[in-house]
């Protein structure tokens, strides 16, 4: 079928397939950066959950500093102010508790947790900060209250509750380092399947590459050995018919612009073979009558000798006779 087609078409055709495969590589490329993108971008949102969690850290470390501020108060109106930062504080902490469960700080999008142990580890911060060291600074605000009020306030409840809040930012904060560590493996793993779409990429960019390469050389030695063995079998064609054999056909079995040429030329080849045939008809039928002239030429010389030596006899008769009567009448 492809054989039949103009060449013209076919030479489309081949540069519709080098085409295709520079598409197939570009799109290679192109798939094989977009999935990076998106890894990277994965990695950047995962970066802002670690800064989060310091944050917490750095927040609940605030917030024991305002619990031994409010254990040392010295005026109502210092506790006032520290009650005020105390709430403040916990209203900071509450945000960005909710950015890491909800996956975003304001404008800055996090990766939303949903691994099972990320948010088991953020619920459980969350529960000791606002369930255990919380009311524990509520219970100093109401200690340093009955210390102005002139209540006894007795040392070793003061150091049990600095102690227990300290207990309990410690396991806050091992609970934090926990879901940094579960935030750095996936952050190893990204990086590792990064690496591996660059070199997937790499390598598929380098096989699409090559394969388009080497179809671009194939289609066009194909085509130029095509080409080379039509046009060296016209030639050798017609220097057959250069050297009067016009024996043989030219034998192209296509339809394209080749084999309408070797049509014509086999066309050519055959009218010229009958007009060769009728010249040398001609040319022999032109010898014969040739030959039958001469013949017919010998004929009238020889019949013209044999009339020229009667017309001798004849007049030598006659003077023969002449002399006769001349002796008679003498």
């Amino acid at each position: 079928m492809l054989k039949d087609l103009p060449f013209f078409v076919k030479q489309l055709l081949a540069f519709a397939v080098v085409m295709v495969m520079i598409l197939v590589t570009g799109a290679v490329g192109h798939f094989g950066m977009q999935r990076i993108s998106d890894q990277v971008h994965q990695l950047d949102a995962f970066f802002p959950v670690v800064d989060v969690a310091n944050e917490i850290k750095v927040t609940v470390a605030k917030e024991q500093r305002i619990l031994m501020d409010i254990l040392a108060v010295a005026s109502p109106a210092e506790l006032s102010e520290l009650k005020r930062q105390t709430a403040a504080n916990h209203s900071r902490v509450a945000a960005l508790f909710t950015a890491l469960q909800e996956g975003r700080e304001g404008d800055r999008p996090i990766v939303a947790l949903k691994n099972p142990d990320q948010r088991a580890a953020v619920d459980q911060a969350r529960r000791i900060f606002f369930q255990k060291i919380t009311p524990e600074v509520d219970r100093a605000v109401d200690l340093a209250g009955k210390r102005f009020a002139g209540e006894p306030v007795p040392a070793k409840e003061i150091a049990e509750l600095d102690a227990g809040v300290d207990r309990q930012a410690t396991r806050l904060f091992t609970d934090l380092d926990k879901l940094e560590d579960f935030i750095y493996r996936d952050i190893d793993h990204i990086s590792t399947e990064t690496r591996k779409t660059i070199t997937t990429g790499d390598r598929l960019l380098l096989v699409a590459t090559v394969g388009a390469a080497a179809v671009a050389v194939g289609i066009s030695f194909l085509l130029a050995t095509v080409l080379s063995r039509l046009i060296n079998k016209t030639i050798a064609f017609a220097e057959n018919l250069a050297e009067g054999d016009f024996s043989s056909s030219l034998e192209i079995e296509q339809r394209d612009e080749f084999g309408r040429l070797a049509d014509a030329v086999n066309r050519l080849r055959s009218d010229l073979r009958r007009s060769f045939l009728a010249i040398s008809r001609d040319a022999t039928g032109l010898r014969l009558t040739a030959n039958e002239l001469n013949a017919v030429s010998e004929s009238m010389v020889a019949n013209a000798d044999t009339t020229s030596d009667k017309s001798s006899m004849v007049a030598a008769a006659t003077e023969e006779m002449s002399a006769n009567m001349h002796s008679v009448a003498a």
